[in-house]
Parts: C-alpha cells; structure tokens; sequence
C-alpha cells in the first residue's frame, strides 16, 4: 500500500496521504522494508516465493524513479517468483512517466492498473480526476511497448453526473 496522493479524488476510499512532499516517501518505503524483513524473520527464510505482489494506492507511481526502485529492489531482492507471478501496480495516467515504466518492466511488473474512473469531462471535474484520452493513451502504449501483458483500466459507474449515455461514450473511449 502506497498511501501517498498528489490531490485527493472524491470518490476515493483508500487509506492515504494528500502531499507533494518527497521526503515522507523513503521514510515510509524503509518502513515497508523492515515490515517485510520481519515476515521472513517471524517465516525462519531470507527469501520468500511470490505468486503474486501487487503495488496499489492512494498513487504507487508518486514515487519518483528511484524511490520506486529501492522499493522494488528491497522487496524483490528477497524473494524468488513462482511461475507465472503476477506483479501488478495501480498508476496514475496524469502522472506516470517512462522512466517509471520500464523501471517496473526490469523489476519483471507485468501487469498496470490505470486509474481512468470516466473520460466524461464533466464527471472528472466533480470528482477531481481530470486526465485526457491522449493521456491515458500514451501510457497504455508506453507499458504495451515495454511488454506489460496485462493492461487494464480502472473504470466506476454511479459517479455524479453520469448518464448512461456518458457511460457508453468512456466505454467507446476505451475501446478506441
């Protein structure tokens, strides 16, 4: 859990931190580290095998490159991957840079989350999440480019000011 945001959207529920200030991340990142030392410790192994790790939020991908990195390193580090493991992270198509992406691609992350909700202009505002198509575009080609197999979007209904009509056209969205 990365509890760490940016700017808060209404409709969210996570357990997290509106900031712009970096210095709480490797904190918290070290943290996270010495929880997980303490799992091995309490297991009686200095490696633990992974079927699945999944990286959500708040914004996973308000770290910057190298906080993500020491992250990943420090976890990854300790552990083997079982056949098959699925390493996935929820990221922000406002935010998400190349740099972090192919940073998780070598960190063998296989599977991003974009956190789109609706592409109703109206619908962003009221919740404030506003990113564009393009936006959401470019990242999805960036992770499909880097060999992500598995691409998703976060989608909600029952927003305010959604219409069925306003559903069917982020759905036509998506398929574009």
């Amino acid at each position: 859990h990365i509890p760490f945001c940016r700017s808060m959207c209404t409709y969210c529920g996570c357990n997290m931190r509106v900031t712009r200030n970096h210095a709480l991340v490797m904190p918290y990142v070290h943290d996270l580290l010495a929880e997980f030392r303490l799992y091995r410790e309490r297991l009686g192994t200095q490696s633990l095998r992974l079927g699945e790790l999944h990286f959500g939020g708040g914004t996973p991908t308000f770290l910057h490159p190298e906080e993500l990195d020491a992250l990943c390193d420090g976890l990854l580090s300790h552990a083997s991957l079982a056949p098959g493991a699925s390493l996935s992270i929820e990221v922000d198509p406002r935010t998400t840079t190349r740099e972090q992406l192919v940073l998780l691609a070598r960190h063998r992350v296989n599977r991003i989350s974009l956190g789109v909700q609706d592409f109703d202009p109206r619908v962003q505002d009221i919740v404030n999440r506003v990113q564009s198509e393009e936006q959401v575009r470019v990242v999805t080609e960036m992770a499909r480019e880097l060999g992500f197999a598995s691409v998703n979007y976060d989608l909600i209904y029952g927003l305010p000011l959604q219409t069925p009509d306003s559903i069917a056209a982020t759905m036509d969205a998506v398929l574009r």
